[in-house]
């Protein structure tokens, strides 16, 4: 077992005492792609509860469909925990090189640090889309979870952006300027989805009776 699944093999009280610990990582990172992950699983949740109730039949192929990508997005998205938690060693190597070689390779080793949270923000704006749909057509008991969902998905992936913007701002290499801009616009949609769930729930919610 490497250190990636260590990680991810640690009980939840232990994982955050980690989060909160001096060792440089898991970091930032991995807590918006833990959280974007626990996202996905309310959508999965939502969809499920969708699926044979004869209420939404007409939602139920579209929540299948729903239910599948989610589940893919939560694997990947665990998957990204370890993969974020590795990413900054790569520039922790680069600082200790001498000043010739420093460059080039702190460069590289930035941009490619910004690989993991540029795809914890690809994901996370899907997580939402997907959330949207569910608070749209799904369940409407499930109504909050979606709305949740989507809200806890498009925060992870603005975090996940800032940090692309961080890591990638820092680099000169071939390739940093399209990676920041393909974040941003994950973020873009990631808010937009919100917005749509957000909605949605306001309309769909149970309303008190007049007395």
């Amino acid at each position: 077992m490497d250190a990636a699944d260590d990680l991810l093999a640690l009980p939840l009280g232990e994982l955050l005492a980690r989060l909160a610990s001096e060792a440089p990582s898991p970091a930032g990172g991995a807590l918006a792609a833990i959280a974007a992950a626990g996202a996905a699983a309310m959508v999965e949740m939502g969809a499920t509860l969708t699926i044979g109730r004869e209420r939404y039949a007409a939602s139920w192929a579209e929540m299948e469909v729903v239910r599948g990508r989610a589940s893919e997005l939560r694997m990947a998205l665990v998957r990204l925990v370890a993969e974020d938690a590795d990413a900054y060693t790569g520039v922790l190597t680069a600082l200790r090189l001498g000043e010739d070689e420093r460059p080039a390779a702190l460069d590289a080793a930035a941009l490619a640090a910004a690989e993991p949270p540029r795809r914890i923000v690809e994901a996370a704006a899907e997580v939402a889309e997907l959330a949207a749909r569910v608070a749209e057509v799904g369940n409407v008991n499930l109504v909050g979870d979606a709305m949740t969902a989507a809200v806890i998905s498009e925060a992870a992936g603005r975090a996940a952006t800032s940090l692309v913007e961080i890591d990638a701002g820092m680099s000169r290499a071939p390739g940093a300027v399209a990676t920041l801009v393909d974040a941003r616009a994950d973020s873009v949609r990631a808010a937009e989805a919100r917005t749509r769930a957000l909605a949605a729930a306001d309309m769909r919610r149970p309303r008190a009776r007049p007395r």
